[in-house]
């Protein structure tokens, strides 16, 4: 095999910018953004190998060293993992490329990990995700971000989506293929948006030309129902004060007219 050879890479540090839904791992494209001040991200150094290696892999630093080299963890077992695969293939020339996203929403980051492996005409992709909640140092599990149902729920969005689908498009438990058993601790998800994506690698639960099955759980509008609350406290509130004034207004009237009676009655007080 090759010796590896990195070239050294710029570190870029992004904070605080604007989150923009897009297509996960798209060809060629691939984001490295962040927005949340507690977490920085720089582009990590990868070291030589016996296998090329090229691209990049993120570098987090966390406001809580524990669990900042918890996160930094996980990059390296997938990185290794990677290697590991890619070692596996006994071919010459092999080539592992690294790419990342950072993405999200008010709440989660999503972390995207994605590796390449090519040897000639030969292809082979390795993707994972983990999502870290922005008010606290931990990472999201499905049941954190759906709720206690969470599996149920997942279990129905892909369960639905497999039954109006073709008959060949995902396993049927037949000629040997595991068919989609449920959506466990181990199933592969993050968030975007509005959206929570749970996906499958290649041939997990589908065949090959179905590529890696994606399915889209929706969020609840959280974000607007204290928006709506806050309205609608106001608008109470409003409507109080303008009752308040009214009351008031009529008791002031009352009174002058009880003044101007008096004044009539006694003009001498």
């Amino acid at each position: 095999m090759n010796k590896g050879i990195l070239h050294t890479m710029t570190a870029v540090c992004l904070t605080g910018a604007l989150l923009i839904a897009q297509p996960l791992f798209a060809d060629g494209n691939y984001r490295v953004v962040t927005a949340n001040e507690n977490y920085t991200i720089t582009d990590r150094l990868l070291g030589d190998t016996e296998i090329v290696v090229a691209g990049h892999l993120p570098e987090f630093k966390v406001s809580d060293p524990l669990f900042s080299r918890q996160v930094n963890d996980k990059v390296e077992a997938f990185y290794n993992g990677a290697l590991a695969k890619a070692g596996e293939m006994a071919e010459e020339n092999l080539v592992v490329i690294f790419s990342y996203d950072v993405f999200g929403n008010a709440k989660a980051m999503s972390v995207a990990l994605h590796a390449m492996t090519i040897s000639g005409n030969n292809r082979f992709e390795e993707l994972t995700a983990f999502v870290l909640d922005k008010e606290g140092n931990k990472f999201l599990t499905l049941k954190d971000i759906l709720g206690p149902e969470g599996f149920a729920i997942g279990d129905k969005v892909i369960g639905d989506a497999i039954k109006a689908a073709e008959p060949s498009e995902y396993f049927r438990g037949e000629n040997g293929f595991e068919r989609f058993k449920g959506v466990n601790e181990q199933t592969k998800f993050y968030v975007d948006g509005s959206n929570v994506i749970v996906f499958f690698d290649k041939y997990e639960i589908a065949p090959g030309y179905m590529g890696r099955p994606s399915f889209v759980i929706p969020l609840a509008a959280e974000e607007e129902q204290p928006a709506a609350d806050g309205a609608e406290a106001e608008a109470e509130e409003g409507a109080a004060e303008a009752d308040k004034a009214a009351a008031d207004g009529a008791a002031e009237d009352k009174a002058l007219q009880e003044q101007k009676l008096d004044q009539e009655l006694f003009p001498l007080g």
